[in-house]
């Protein structure tokens, strides 16, 4: 397999990712549906992060002349309209890339089933050697229940834990950054939703700290920096056994 392709893996058949091409460029598609919904019935600008990763992540690994893999290191995401729930597609596209000898810094857009932009996108990804994948990625048991009950992320009353399975492992057997990323944005949410702030996102900022080998077990604690009547921030932090910082969120609502 060809390390800039896509894999059709865990996480990608959890999200319905599917690769497309479009005038020589990377794209991608997700079918939504009510099982995006999170706090307040509001779909989850979070559930973006897989599609989104997908399509920067792979046209940035393409981007290196010797085939090499990339890891993401930050991806971010701008609400300019709202995620659908209804059944419609999104697609996600690649803007611009720019390349060095380390990586690339890629921007992109995401429309909805009009061709109406609902997101501006970016990530920066750090060139590594390519991964050597693994065996049964595609037998994913898929779940009738919600965004979190597919990814098996428990709810404690401050913190949501998740443990890496192959299910939500990328090639390099690490936890995806589109899934940490999606529930990164859920724990702001909750976390804002239980000190009555019902917003909805604005932005979305990860930075990737670390890697989270399957079999790590990850939580994700949040701060609410501020929670106003037209806005609202937190920081989460999801960290591993060891207290150790593997992912850091800036969550922002209006």
């Amino acid at each position: 397999m060809s390390p800039h392709l896509a894999v059709d893996g865990g996480p990608e058949r959890l999200f319905g990712f599917r690769p497309h091409q479009a005038d020589g460029r990377r794209t991608g598609s997700m079918t939504t549906g009510p099982w995006l919904a999170g706090p307040g019935e509001i779909p989850r600008a979070g559930a973006l992060g897989v599609l989104v990763d997908n399509v920067l992540g792979t046209t940035i690994s393409a981007a290196h002349p010797s085939g090499r893999w990339s890891v993401s290191t930050e991806i971010g995401i701008d609400l300019v309209g709202p995620v659908p729930a209804d059944g419609t597609v999104v697609r996600a596209r690649v803007e611009a890339l720019e390349v060095d000898a380390i990586g690339a810094f890629a921007t992109g857009q995401v429309v909805d089933s009009a061709g109406t932009v609902i997101a501006h996108c970016r990530q920066r990804g750090r060139f590594v050697p390519s991964p050597v994948t693994t065996s049964g990625w595609t037998e994913v048991p898929l779940t009738d229940g919600d965004l979190m009950s597919r990814l098996g992320v428990s709810t404690s009353a401050d913190a949501l834990d998740v443990t890496t399975t192959p299910v939500l492992a990328n090639p390099m057997g690490n936890l995806h950054g589109g899934v940490s990323f999606c529930i990164s944005e859920w724990a702001g949410a909750l976390a804002l939703d239980r000190v009555g702030s019902p917003l909805t996102a604005a932005s979305v900022q990860v930075a990737y700290l670390r890697p989270v080998p399957v079999g790590t077990r990850l939580r994700f604690t949040s701060h609410v920096v501020h929670a106003g009547r037209t806005l609202g921030v937190v920081h989460v932090t999801g960290s591993d056994e060891a207290g150790k910082s593997c992912t850091v969120t800036t969550l922002v609502t209006h």
